[in-house]
């Protein structure tokens, strides 16, 4: 009777080992993935700064060229033909 109520009163050290063991491995798996995750969103983060710079400047260069009256385009065998 003694040993069951002693038994019964808690978690061994064993046990409180191996939880803590189980808990240590999910919360490095959630960190890695986590980690990753974040890694992922600044890519895609630069990804779309560079798309938005790309759409802002065609969009400039097409205005340009609709109210433009004089398109002069450079050769490609005289670079100076910019200039003009």
């Amino acid at each position: 009777m003694a040993s069951e109520r002693r038994r019964s009163s808690g978690f061994s050290l064993t046990e409180l080992l191996v939880a803590l063991a189980l808990s240590a491995l999910l919360l490095g798996a959630l960190g890695q993935v986590t980690g990753e995750s974040l890694g992922l969103r600044e890519q895609a983060r630069a990804r779309n700064d560079a798309l938005e710079d790309a759409r802002f400047a065609l969009e400039r260069m097409a205005q340009a060229l609709r109210t433009t009256r004089r398109l002069v385009l450079p050769r490609p065998d005289d670079p100076r033909s910019a200039q003009d």
